[in-house]
């Protein structure tokens, strides 16, 4: 993947934005090279500040928040921060989706800590607001949290 990324620059494409880091960092992190995956998360904020290009940021943040929480050390308050800032970004940005997506990392993340009723009625709140798309994998996923 880092080869690609690096090609992308031979096309013209800048090779740093935080689209290609963040894929990498999801990357990183199914291979469970966690601290791999955070230098790629930490890229992929970098390049947020420098191109302001934020419409991938909320996702950034929840990629930062289920690195975070994983691995042989996890950090549980940086994991909750990562996940609420992504939650409120994508609140401001309008961005219902990224929202779906990081109330189901952290549905997912609580429950392994014990009982969540307030994330899992946000989880709820957020699948029902969801008229089209209850085919789509996120969707799926969120109704399956919800069920266990």
């Amino acid at each position: 993947m880092r080869a690609g990324i690096e090609g992308l620059g031979d096309c013209g494409v800048q090779d740093d934005t935080p689209l290609t880091n963040g894929q990498l960092a999801e990357v990183c992190l199914a291979a469970g090279r966690h601290a791999q995956a955070l230098a790629a998360i930490d890229q992929a904020l970098d390049a947020v500040s420098r191109t302001n290009e934020r419409w991938f940021e909320p996702e950034i943040h929840r990629l930062r928040g289920e690195i975070l929480a994983s691995g042989s050390d996890p950090d549980r308050d940086a994991a909750l921060t990562a996940f609420d800032h992504s939650r409120e970004l994508a609140r401001t940005l309008g961005a219902k989706w990224w929202e779906l997506r990081t109330a189901t990392a952290l549905v997912q993340y609580r429950q392994s800590l014990g009982p969540c009723e307030d994330a899992q009625d946000l989880l709820r709140q957020l699948c029902s607001a969801f008229s089209e798309g209850q085919e789509t994998a996120d969707v799926k996923k969120a109704q399956g949290v919800l069920s266990v």
